[in-house]
């Protein structure tokens, strides 16, 4: 059976702002594509050759703008902050007064920025949409009327270059990712431990010497694999870290301690026993 994998609604993101499904619109927006051709007339007839080129690298993506304040974020050069603060709303972002001004004689250009078209359901980036240099027209068709909320369908130039104009995908073929708009990076998705072991389970230690405790973590593949430790009796055990990542007992007086070892969400005990030098 045919999975449908690409159908989902939608959130946006443009650069570092991101753009939740609500604010999305039903018809989403279009991606142009059009491939140039070189027409050749023969005496076997008439046909067109694609030359490698494009006619149209262009996308369209329409949003519902609930305030002017959102309408700022989706146009930056354009905003201008106010210099007073509404009382009760001093910290709400919404409420920050100011302008988006379109049309004035100035000289403001428009900088590439990253747009990403993602499943909102989706936890990694399998059946993303990005244009990695976006040139997003300062303007569009703003659809204003009684009985549909306020639109603005936004005009994109895809910019080819040592990168594609578009992307349908994976964020990296090398490991799962998930775009990080605070960076504007695809970033590696973190893969959380669920269970880890420790050899030897228990530790006997004389003062004045160390045993390594090894920690094995499942998955392999986790991306936390760093424990951190703490010890209920520092005056009886020391424990410590190495740096390929084993726990170091340190004997410092003869008695019994416990020490906590954590990996990720994951805590475990490890008994210790510190006996005095040569007995």
């Amino acid at each position: 059976m045919t999975q449908y994998r690409l159908v989902g609604k939608k959130e946006v993101y443009i650069g570092s702002e991101r753009i939740p499904s609500e604010c999305i619109s039903d018809e989403i927006g279009t991606i142009t594509v059009t491939p140039s051709t070189t027409e050749i007339s023969s005496q076997a007839g008439t046909f067109n050759v694609p030359n490698g080129a494009y006619d149209e690298l262009s996308a369209t993506i329409t949003v519902i703008i609930p305030s002017v304040r959102f309408l700022g974020r989706i146009f930056p050069n354009l905003w201008k902050a106010g210099k007073f603060k509404y009382a009760g709303h001093e910290n709400d972002d919404d409420y920050t007064p100011g302008q988006v001004s379109f049309g004035a004689n100035e000289c403001r250009t428009t900088d590439p920025v990253t747009v990403v078209i993602h499943n909102a359901c989706d936890t990694d980036s399998s059946q993303d949409i990005r244009i990695p240099n976006a040139l997003i027209a300062n303007g569009g068709e703003f659809d204003v009327n009684l009985t549909d909320p306020f639109e603005v369908e936004l005009q994109i130039s895809m910019i080819p270059g040592d990168v594609p104009a578009v992307i349908f995908g994976e964020g990296s073929l090398d490991e799962p990712t998930l775009y990080n708009p605070k960076t504007g990076r695809y970033e590696p998705i973190p893969v959380h431990p669920t269970d880890f072991t420790l050899t030897p389970t228990t530790v006997s230690v004389a003062t004045g010497s160390n045993v390594d405790v090894a920690i094995s973590v499942v998955p392999e593949n986790t991306t936390e694999r760093t424990p951190s430790v703490t010890v209920d009796h520092s005056d009886i055990a020391a424990v410590s870290v190495t740096k390929d990542g084993k726990v170091r007992v340190s004997g410092t007086k003869a008695g019994t301690a416990t020490a906590t070892v954590t990996v990720g969400d994951i805590e475990k005990k490890l008994p210790i026993t510190v006996t005095t030098t040569g007995k």
